[in-house]
């Protein structure tokens, strides 16, 4: 949640996102509707002010920064992988 002066900004408001294994998503969307602030949210470059993220195991939210880093490690080794197979 964002403050502008005396206005609040909800970005994010009311969303569910379910991704399974091996499935491939676009999130698309106009200027301003929370495309970045959401892909820090998967990324755990930034934490949600409430609400649950699960990332194949414990909520992200309310891991440690190392098991963040775990996290962000075996997504990085995941996408390394489906492009070697690509090729």
């Amino acid at each position: 949640m964002s403050f502008m002066g005396e206005e609040t900004i909800k970005a994010l408001d009311d969303v569910s996102l379910d991704i399974d294994q091996g499935e491939f998503v676009a999130i698309m969307g106009p200027s301003g509707s929370s495309k970045s602030t959401l892909m820090n949210i998967i990324r755990c470059l930034d934490v949600a002010d409430k609400g649950i993220y699960d990332l194949d195991g414990p909520p992200a939210g309310s891991s440690s920064v190392l098991l963040l880093h775990e996290h962000w490690q075996e997504i990085l080794r995941l996408f390394w992988q489906m492009s070697l197979r690509e090729r």
